[in-house]
């Protein structure tokens, strides 16, 4: 009995260990009296010139955050139609759309507010027995209008696996669907 105890302690001690994330956000402003931005663009993310260029999980990224924001009810902007307008307007590197001040973005997008993303830390490795997601990322959401910051957000993720599961057909697995960069982001 003693030894089912210790083993089901070890299970949920590896479960709680496999994937961690924090999120931390803060909100400086929220809506009031139809004050609050409707039309959204999410700007190309940037990243950390440390993390190696194919190793930069920005564009996978920035497609994911649009999918899961884009339930939130706000009028979104998709990504394609964002790059778009950008690079007729001859901003076609994620840099370079940092310099633009806010009016002009309001001008070249026509939307309320923007939500830029920087990717701090990101890794993705696959050797052996041990796989490794790793994600920092920092968010903040502009107001166009009145220059506001409407929130911030600062997530770090991180998944792996290694020996800890029960099959080797599992560990396999786990070594396979890690391998696919886009699908482990």
């Amino acid at each position: 009995m003693l030894f089912f105890v210790y083993r089901l302690a070890g299970i949920f001690f590896l479960t709680v260990l496999m994937g961690c994330g924090t999120t931390q956000v803060k909100v400086f402003k929220t809506p009031e009296n139809g004050s609050y931005p409707l039309k959204i663009a999410i700007l190309p993310f940037t990243v950390d010139a440390q993390i190696a260029p194919e190793k930069r999980p920005n564009a996978i990224l920035r497609e994911v955050f649009f999918n899961y924001f884009s339930y939130l009810g706000y009028t979104d902007m998709p990504p394609g139609e964002v790059d778009r307008r950008l690079k007729s307007s001859g901003y076609d590197k994620p840099g370079s759309v940092s310099s633009l001040s806010l009016a002009k973005l309001r001008e070249i997008l026509g939307v309320d507010a923007v939500i830029k993303g920087h990717i701090l830390d990101a890794n993705n490795f696959t050797g052996g027995f041990y796989a490794e997601t790793r994600i920092h990322a920092r968010l903040v959401m502009i107001d166009l209008l009145s220059g506001e910051l409407l929130w911030e957000a600062e997530n770090h993720e991180i998944d792996h696996s290694s020996l800890a599961t029960p099959t080797i057909v599992d560990i396999v697995q786990q070594q396979l669907e890690n391998a696919n960069m886009r699908e482990a982001y």
